[in-house]
């Protein structure tokens, strides 16, 4: 199974990006008709979006079923979520809820960016390159999508920006990981699989 690019765990991720559009729409609307019945759309939408994310990953895990496209689709979904979500979020008019502070949307995009940079420019170089997950990192996708959440629920603006600083310390915090990792692979290009010694 692990060898089959069309498993379980690949459905999943593909769904995640399929709902990326339909997030989107949905919080538009919203910005239109100020519904609240579409903001718990969006935010259920959202929250299943989000919770598909942990599940691909077990699923992989758990039935062996990891592939190369898995791994690029998994981190396209997350990063297309986030993002379009947290801009959209960022440039809501107050009165209809609190928007995400911009300078917390600014860290997040740039982060990304370096991310999309570094490693085009490590593979680039090296012809291939390895993204290593870190805790960081994670801690980081939870705290962005936990932001998220807060903001589509209109929860107290305080705690909204208490979020968001966390989540700019840790956004940062990882970058920098990242940044770090793609320079040890410029500078010591690690060999590929099929040249590993066995």
């Amino acid at each position: 199974m692990a060898g089959s690019p069309i498993t379980v765990a690949n459905q999943i991720s593909i769904a995640r990006i399929l709902l990326v559009p339909c997030v989107a729409a949905v919080i538009i609307h919203y910005f239109k008709t100020e519904d609240e019945g579409v903001r718990h759309l969006a935010l259920a939408l959202f929250a299943i979006a989000a919770i598909s994310d942990g599940i691909d990953g077990y699923v992989a895990r758990r039935f062996n079923q990891a592939t190369e496209l898995g791994k690029l689709l998994d981190p396209i979904g997350d990063k297309a979520l986030v993002l379009i979500t947290v801009v959209l979020l960022s440039l809501v008019s107050p009165p209809l809820m609190p928007p995400i502070p911009l300078w917390c949307t600014v860290m997040i995009v740039a982060r990304e960016m370096l991310i999309i940079l570094g490693m085009g420019t490590v593979f680039f170089l090296n012809h291939h390159a390895i993204i290593r997950p870190r805790l960081a990192s994670k801690i980081t996708t939870f705290l962005q999508m936990g932001l998220i959440v807060w903001t589509l629920a209109k929860g107290l603006q305080q705690v909204q920006l208490g979020l968001a600083l966390l989540t700019a310390v840790f956004t940062f915090v990882s970058a920098v990981q990242y940044y770090a990792d793609g320079m040890k692979q410029i500078t010591n290009p690690p060999k590929k699989p099929d040249q590993q010694e066995t």
